[in-house]
């Protein structure tokens, strides 16, 4: 029988994109700050100054690596982070915080925060950025 509860592998039960993440240090309780679907800008290419995603998983085991990938509206990258996770309980979950600075996003469209594991889609979640001249 396997020590992991709900398959093989690690489960993405939230994707959240916000403006900033403030951890309680006592608790380790997470307030999300200015949650957001659409950016809306003036120029373009466009610089984000900070963007921040909160990760939450369960069913994760031992040492994992997950991978954080920004897709503009065409599907290509625009950046790939790994977000490294230890894990001695895989009924836990895990909230894993990636704070993005000057973030390029150059289309109007739609964009994608794409989480993997093992080579493994786990999740997902859209933004869109709107251009809007002067």
């Amino acid at each position: 029988m396997s020590s992991i509860p709900y398959g093989d592998g690690p489960i993405c039960v939230a994707v959240v994109i916000c403006s900033d993440v403030i951890e309680d240090v006592r608790t380790r309780n997470k307030s999300l700050i200015n949650s957001f679907n659409t950016i809306t800008t003036n120029q373009l290419p466009s610089i984000q100054n900070r963007i921040c995603v909160l990760i939450s998983v369960t069913n994760a085991l031992g040492e994992r690596e997950f991978l954080v990938t920004l897709r503009d509206p065409n599907g290509d990258v625009v950046l790939a982070v790994p977000l490294p996770l230890a894990s001695t309980d895989p009924l836990a979950t895990h909230d894993l915080v990636l704070e993005l600075m000057l973030v390029p996003l150059n289309r109007p469209g739609v964009y994608s925060v794409d989480i993997s594991s093992d080579l493994r889609h786990l999740g997902s979640r859209r933004f869109g950025l709107e251009y809007k001249p002067d």
